[in-house]
């Protein structure tokens, strides 16, 4: 962030963070290429255009009636193999699915669907859902940032590498080359990238929570036994009490 700060300064670009942008006519917020006045903080500006680049929300309210969404409007999914909970002949990949804020990159939308594709493929070739589905691993986190044609960042996972090993001057190329790949929709080579080593931040979600350990019927059916026994009133005629569940 640091880096960008000061080269943005270095052109010319006047930055405030933490100030509430309020338009001070009757612009509505969607008018993003109409000139007009602003308040920005506490300061009265005038702007050729206003962009809202706050986020995004996910356009999967039409699916309510027909999948589970969680609290944010995302559609709940399986995070290890990209299912609908509700629906596990659903699957949800890219920005509609509910998953790590960490996750939601292009290459991540690519890798996913790239993923529930060979799912679905492998599917329909069995002719049924695999015994034991693959799971979903998200590789490591890699973010380039150009900062005009000759310098950049390479941040992987949390840290920048091109302080130290990757230098700038290669990342608004290597940029170029991944926007084409991804514009042409060749493959990832998804298989190597889940391997390469990382920081937890973006593959938080990866892992589906394991059930709890089912107890084993014979198990399950001395603990009712010895429940029942202790439950059931002792006297010298009677006869014991048992039960037994399967």
């Amino acid at each position: 962030r640091a880096r960008a700060k000061a080269w943005l300064e270095r052109k010319g670009a006047v930055l405030r963070f933490d100030a509430r942008v309020e338009p001070l006519d009757d612009t509505p917020n969607d008018a993003a290429f109409r000139p007009s006045t602003y308040r920005v903080g506490g300061e009265i500006r005038e702007a050729d255009a206003c962009f809202w680049c706050i986020g995004g929300k996910p356009r999967a309210h039409f699916l309510r009636s027909f999948l589970a969404l969680d609290a944010r409007g995302f559609v709940a999914i399986d995070p290890a193999t990209r299912q609908s909970v509700s629906k596990p002949a659903v699957y949800a990949v890219g920005d509609v699915a509910a998953k790590s804020d960490a996750q939601r990159l292009a290459s991540y939308a690519h890798l996913e669907g790239e993923f529930v594709a060979a799912a679905i493929a492998d599917r329909v070739k069995r002719g049924e859902p695999a015994a034991r589905a693959k799971t979903y691993e998200p590789p490591p986190r890699m973010v380039l940032v150009s900062y005009g044609p000759r310098d950049g960042s390479f941040i992987y996972d949390s840290l920048e590498v091109s302080r130290f090993v990757f230098p700038g001057l290669f990342v608004p190329w290597l940029k170029a080359v991944i926007e084409k790949w991804f514009i042409r929709l060749l493959p990832m080579p998804y298989a190597v990238l889940r391997l390469l080593p990382g920081d937890a931040a973006a593959r938080a979600w990866s892992k589906a929570p394991k059930p709890p350990p089912r107890a084993h019927p014979r198990t399950a059916a001395v603990e009712v036994e010895a429940a029942a026994a202790a439950a059931a009133p002792h006297s010298s005629g009677s006869s014991s009490t048992r039960a037994v569940a399967a």
